[in-house]
């Protein structure tokens, strides 16, 4: 598993006049080497975990570490239904609905060449957009920590 630390400073009146602090978010990563569809592997994570990965910034990328021989794509949180989200201007969203609007898509990507509507990360760390009943290994991510640091 991975460990991966926000840092967000804040400022707030504590009576005895202003108190700077930091939010720590804690958010591990597990790569899971079993082959899955992205919902079968949702529903793990899920069950076992938090959700899929969120993945919200260039660090969380840098955190993902795959077993060394590993080669295949593996599922991300991220996934395109068009039809709930029609009149939006972006149909990509993570599984656990979180607002980040980090996308580190290979070129071209996505391009919903043969219906591809769930993301996958490749070992280069650029995500690709897949028909959904591929069967992958997948990132699962625990729930966040916030820790305060004053």
């Amino acid at each position: 598993h991975t460990n991966t630390l926000l840092n967000m400073p804040s400022i707030f009146n504590s009576g005895f006049g202003l108190t700077s602090y930091s939010h720590i978010i804690l958010r591990e990563y597990h790569y899971v080497n079993l082959k899955m569809s992205w919902a079968d592997a949702q529903q793990y994570c899920r069950v076992k975990y938090n959700d899929l990965a969120t993945i919200e910034s260039m660090d969380d990328v840098s955190r993902l570490k795959r077993p060394a021989l590993e080669t295949s794509a593996a599922w991300i949180g991220l996934t395109d239904d068009p039809k709930s989200w029609r009149g939006t201007m972006v149909s990509w969203r993570w599984s656990d609905n979180s607002t980040s609007w980090f996308r580190n898509w290979a070129y071209g990507e996505p391009d919903n060449r043969n219906i591809e509507h769930c993301a996958a990360e490749s070992t280069n760390h650029l995500w690709a957009d897949i028909p959904c009943s591929r069967k992958l290994p997948f990132w699962c991510q625990e729930g966040e920590k916030e820790i305060q640091i004053f």
